[in-house]
């Protein structure tokens, strides 16, 4: 999908105090990259009409309180009415200025060596990193962490990440190998749970293991 680009140069300011509770000002120089999609901007457009349709079914009903603004995305097009009484009415100025802005991305970074496009792919994984950070959490577990030891919370943080490479792993061989496999990381924890084996006289037996455990051997085989 191509991208229409264009490159601003800004500055922002950091007011700190020093040691001895003096203000202070930082200059932190920016680069802003602006991006015009246009598939972007239909999808802003469908956004803003479904929007407008929860809006306008709320104001026939009832008056908007504060509990439906709770991470609503219409709230910026409403204000607060002037008098005392809460009670919301559609800004249609606020409307006109969000058409404007259709299609359009900001990326700002600080770093002047990377190129356009490659500040556009970073933020592109931005998913991929967040999904990484929700499975080592939940699936994972890897907190609370229960241990007081250095080397234990090091050796549960690496048991999460090696974890979680597998299943990367795992991910990435189905894709390649064209498979479609509905699975969650439970299903995957269980079935690798009781891949099992047995030891009788120093030597392990492993289980044969069931119909879905070998499509996953299969998988991982060369």
């Amino acid at each position: 999908m191509g991208y229409a680009r264009s490159l601003l140069d800004i500055d922002k300011e950091i007011i700190y105090k020093n040691d001895e509770d003096k203000n202070q000002k930082l200059i932190i120089k920016q680069r802003l990259i602006l991006t015009y999609s246009s598939k972007r901007a239909k999808k802003d457009k469908r956004t803003r009409e479904k929007a407008l349709q929860k809006i306008h079914a709320a104001l026939d009903k009832k008056n908007i309180t504060k509990s439906d603004l709770k991470l609503s995305y219409y709230a910026k097009y409403l204000d607060i009415d002037d008098k005392c009484t809460i009670k919301y009415k559609l800004n249609p100025d606020k409307v006109l200025q969000d058409e404007k802005l259709d299609g359009i991305k900001g990326f700002a970074t600080n770093d002047f060596t990377l190129k356009a496009d490659d500040v556009i792919a970073h933020y592109q994984n931005q998913y991929a990193v967040e999904r990484a950070f929700r499975i080592s959490k939940t699936d994972l577990r890897i907190r609370p962490i229960y241990h007081r030891l250095e080397n234990r919370i090091k050796a549960h943080v690496v048991v999460s990440f090696v974890a979680y490479a597998v299943f990367m792993e795992f991910e990435r061989r189905l894709k390649i190998k064209g498979i479609k496999f509905k699975f969650s990381q439970k299903l995957l924890k269980k079935i690798i749970e009781h891949i099992l084996a047995v030891e009788i006289d120093n030597e392990i037996i492993p289980i044969p293991p069931s119909a879905i455990q070998r499509k996953i051997f299969e998988i991982f085989e060369n």
